[in-house]
């Protein structure tokens, strides 16, 4: 997929994932840091070129422990993850976890693969994790997640190559795939397909996001807005809830 347009990437993980280390080992020298706009955080951006010469842009993203922001901070995560007109809206999301937590990990990594955008998972300290037990299966997992997986150790640059030499097959091959993790009411529910249709895409998911974060609906044209408020009016949710379900069902669809 070699292109003269920079191809789009953004990390994102839990906190203390080695992710502040992964960025630093793709991009070496090529960073900066500026601030997202209207927000004092920081935004560090860095480049690298794969095998084929292809450039690369990469964006750091706060850390986050799902698509429900609890901060300004993981509100940037879901603010750029939503917005196909964000001039930082990824070609490919870089979904870091580590080899000890992640169960925990795989959370956040659900959510985002079911917004429809090609994913990559890192199983990072891959070195760390205990060989007095099974190792992880790098493959296996793979088949069970639906999408490319690498194992890295950011500290010693292994895996690194690996990973940069995933990202234009994974690009280049996408096709969006429900996965297990789908929270079904969501995909079934009348009201659900009310969103979708009042915001005019076909991710339920993705639409479902627009529909219980207000701060999102900054993205939508009025009309649209007026046609989510009548959904409310008409067909009330019990959002909290709705949120809790979702979380349960993605933990027993990860254990």
């Amino acid at each position: 997929m070699s292109t003269i347009k920079p191809i789009k990437a953004v990390l994102v993980g839990n906190p203390n994932t080695g992710k502040t280390s992964l960025f630093n080992q793709l991009t070496g020298l090529n960073q900066k840091v500026g601030n997202y706009p209207g927000m004092t955080i920081d935004k560090k951006i860095g480049s690298f070129k794969t095998k084929s010469e292809q450039e690369v842009k990469l964006i750091d993203l706060p850390g986050t422990y799902s698509l429900y922001p609890r901060s300004k901070d993981e509100e940037v995560v879901i603010n750029m993850l939503s917005n196909p007109l964000n001039v930082d809206y990824p070609d490919v999301v870089l979904v870091v976890s580590d080899a000890i937590n992640i169960r925990r990990n795989l959370l956040v990594f659900s959510q985002i693969k079911d917004l429809g955008i090609p994913t990559i998972l890192i199983v990072n300290m891959i070195d760390a994790f205990d060989k007095d037990r099974a190792d992880i299966d790098l493959k296996q997992l793979e088949e069970n997640v639906g999408v490319k997986v690498v194992g890295t150790d950011a500290r010693k640059g292994i895996g690194i190559n690996d990973l940069k030499e995933l990202i234009e097959p994974t690009i280049d091959g996408y096709e969006f795939q429900k996965s297990d993790y789908v929270f079904n009411q969501l995909e079934d529910g009348e009201r659900h397909q009310l969103y979708t249709k009042a915001i005019g895409i076909k991710n339920t998911y993705l639409a479902w996001h627009w529909y219980v974060q207000n701060h999102l609906r900054n993205q939508l044209s009025d009309d649209k807005k007026t046609k989510l408020e009548d959904v409310e009016k008409h067909y009330p949710t019990e959002i909290n809830q709705t949120i809790c379900e979702e979380i349960v069902a993605r933990y027993k669809a990860i254990d």
